[in-house]
């Protein structure tokens, strides 16, 4: 399901350089997923952790140019909060993204 990731100021202020778990894409993709997954960032790959079954649900490549603003977060330059699209499967998702569908159908 395309899901837009908005990263936000306070994404860019509390994200952590070099971590993979709490980087500015981390902390945005973060709110879309459903309670006990998470995000791990490596370079140009996000994969999502189902934290409970301690396994990966699912991993895709990241756009170029998110990669770019990661690299420059990571080389400690600052970066403006932007937005892209991402493609989750459904169970990953948080309810609030997926009930809306559910109701449509």
């Amino acid at each position: 399901m395309k899901v837009e990731i908005i990263i936000t100021q306070k994404d860019i202020e509390d994200g952590v350089i070099g971590c993979p778990h709490q980087c500015v894409v981390a902390n945005a993709i973060q709110r879309v997923l459903r309670r006990g997954y998470s995000p791990v960032v490596l370079a140009d790959v996000v994969s999502i952790e189902n934290r409970k079954e301690g396994r990966y649900e699912f991993s895709c490549r990241l756009p170029a140019e998110v990669k770019m603003k990661i690299q420059t977060f990571d080389m400690g330059k600052d970066i403006a909060p932007f937005s892209f699209t991402l493609d989750i499967p459904p169970s990953c998702l948080a309810p609030l993204f997926v009930e809306p569908l559910l109701a449509v159908s």
